[in-house]
């Protein structure tokens, strides 16, 4: 049976973008990616439960309850949040004080039900990446990724080009891409390439 990568991303539009790249090379015969669409870190902001338990809940009730997997059948969890300026701002409200707790505590993370986890970032959010509109309608949001994801239809190195370059040497590797964030760095930032290089090494 293959190892599943279980994805969890905020909405459509993050799954149009990020399938349009891993489409292009997913040929690994030992692994399955299985793409989740939940706003954890942004919602259910009256909830007790810690970062962590709300992923590792979420997973339980996506894929171990419902599935009949076991947890020794997933190699990853990966998350991709947008961090909606949460660290250049200072003037925060408590919901926002949350999100910031939430994302502080699961860059942090590296396992989740004892699974190996890596949460990846947008700033603002996905659309100010990829197009550098921060405010977007949902139908803008529609054409932004719809048009990203068309523009490297069949280019993958293109499309990998595009997050190394948002990179542009400002940080080396993944813990350093969230100390770079978390310094209050503003405009458009994304550590997704070294996502995308986890899964070409699988």
């Amino acid at each position: 049976m293959k190892k599943i990568v279980a994805i969890i991303l905020e909405g459509i539009s993050d799954e149009t973008v990020l399938t349009s790249g891993l489409s292009q090379i997913l040929e690994n015969d030992s692994f399955h990616i299985e793409i989740f669409r939940g706003n954890l870190l942004t919602s259910d902001f009256n909830s007790p439960k810690s970062a962590k338990a709300l992923v590792g809940d979420y997973i339980k009730e996506t894929l171990l309850n419902t599935r009949y997997l076991k947890l020794e059948d997933i190699a990853y969890i990966i998350q991709v949040a947008d961090i909606d300026d949460v660290y250049s701002n200072s003037n925060l409200n408590s919901y926002q004080v949350l999100h910031k707790n939430r994302l502080d505590t699961l860059s942090r993370t590296n396992n989740i039900l004892g699974v190996p986890y890596l949460l990846y970032y947008m700033s603002a959010n996905l659309e100010e990446v990829i197009s550098g509109k921060k405010v977007c309608t949902d139908e803008e949001k529609e054409e932004i990724s719809n048009e990203f994801a068309f523009k490297y239809l069949d280019d993958y190195k293109g499309y990998k080009n595009f997050f190394d370059s948002i990179i542009n040497n400002k940080f080396n590797d993944y813990d350093s891409s969230w100390i770079y964030i978390k310094n209050g760095q503003s405009g458009k930032m994304s550590n997704l390439s070294y996502f995308l290089e986890l899964i070409e090494n699988l």
